[in-house]
């Protein structure tokens, strides 16, 4: 599945800042480590510096932000939206590879990715 960056905004009820290109397609969402030139993150404090570093297209980041100069959407919550998503592009392509997988006690997703090899790796 392919959005743009426009359409993410959108469904994520955020507002687009930075210099951006509406119409740049994203094609998955990972986190900031994991992150491509055509995916987006999200990021927390104390995490924005490394988001401003990673090679994500743009950063979901919180509404109060201010002085980020990497292409963002700024949302209420990012966890949230960020959340939203993860649904999105994991589970609406049927990828097999990538399991969301959410614990009552925590409000963002630890992703279990399949390597090679039949092993499992936490990220």
């Amino acid at each position: 599945m392919k959005r743009t960056l426009a359409e993410i905004a959108n469904l994520i009820n955020g507002k687009l800042c930075g210099d951006y290109d509406e119409n740049l397609v994203i094609t998955g969402a990972t986190g900031i480590a994991l992150a491509g030139p055509s995916e987006i993150t999200f990021a927390v404090d104390p995490h924005l510096e490394e988001a401003i570093a990673c090679n994500a297209a743009a950063v979901i980041i919180q509404e109060d932000v201010d002085g980020f100069s990497k292409t963002c959407i700024k949302v209420k919550n990012p966890r949230e939206a960020f959340n939203i998503l993860l649904n999105i592009f994991k589970f609406a392509v049927g990828n097999p590879r990538v399991l969301p997988i959410f614990f009552p006690c925590s409000t963002s997703p630890i992703i279990i990715r399949s390597v090679p090899r039949y092993s499992l790796a936490l990220s």
